[in-house]
């Protein structure tokens, strides 16, 4: 059967999680999905690697769960289904200020690290204002977790609709009293060695310039 009139007409679309144990590279993730997209009635996957676990998008008048469990099965892998749900079921957007973003790099990692949580289907972040919003399936994970992974990564989360002026303040305050403290302890260290290279250099120029004149004196006596 062609999966792309399945795609084109799921009746009964489903999105199942998957806890997938037994991947050891990206050549696992790679031969999965070529076989689930072989597979009739599925319509989509994406699978995580690092999480182990696969997010997979199915019509259920087609094809079952279990199914689905059956087939990773049978390639090798210790399966175990972790929830179904119905995948036309309405998203919900979490919108937070994230603090301390510096770099694009800080935004990759973030998007990283919460596109790999199940549940979630996009994230994005403007750099600029640690403006972020977040669409998950609230029936899948909560806004909680969502928030609680960013600060795991070490970041200053607050959302947005629960937006307190006061504990802004407070914690644009302690932001800026960490990065102040960053730059005198620099300074202290710094400092010190700037010094000692300044020193060093000039009893370096010292030495060789007095050298230099005493061999001078010397080719003159001879």
């Amino acid at each position: 059967m062609n999966n792309s009139a399945i795609s084109s007409q799921p009746q009964q679309q489903r999105k199942c999680f998957v806890s997938i144990q037994g991947m050891s590279c990206s050549s696992c993730v790679d031969k999965i999905e070529n076989k689930l997209k072989k597979t009739a009635g599925v319509i989509s996957c994406q699978i995580g690697l690092i999480t182990a676990r696969a997010e997979i998008d199915f019509d259920q008048s087609i094809i079952t769960s279990e199914k689905i469990i059956d087939i990773l099965d049978d390639m090798g892998y210790d399966v175990s289904l972790i929830s179904v749900i119905d995948s036309t079921n309405q998203q919900t957007e979490l919108r937070l200020d994230v603090m301390g973003i510096q770099s694009e790099n800080d935004v990759k990692t973030i998007q990283k690290s919460v596109k790999e949580l199940i549940g979630v289907s996009m994230v994005a972040i403007n750099r600029d204002t640690g403006r972020t919003a977040i669409v998950y399936y609230p029936n899948v994970i909560g806004p909680r977790k969502l928030a609680d992974q960013i600060v795991k990564l070490g970041f200053t989360v607050h959302t947005i609709n629960s937006f307190d002026p006061e504990k802004f303040t407070e914690t644009l305050r302690k932001e800026v009293a960490k990065w102040r403290q960053s730059f005198f302890i620099s300074l202290i260290f710094g400092i010190p060695t700037i010094i000692a290279m300044i020193y060093f250099m000039y009893i370096l120029s010292w030495f060789e310039g007095g050298n230099e004149d005493h061999f001078i004196v010397h080719q003159r006596c001879c």
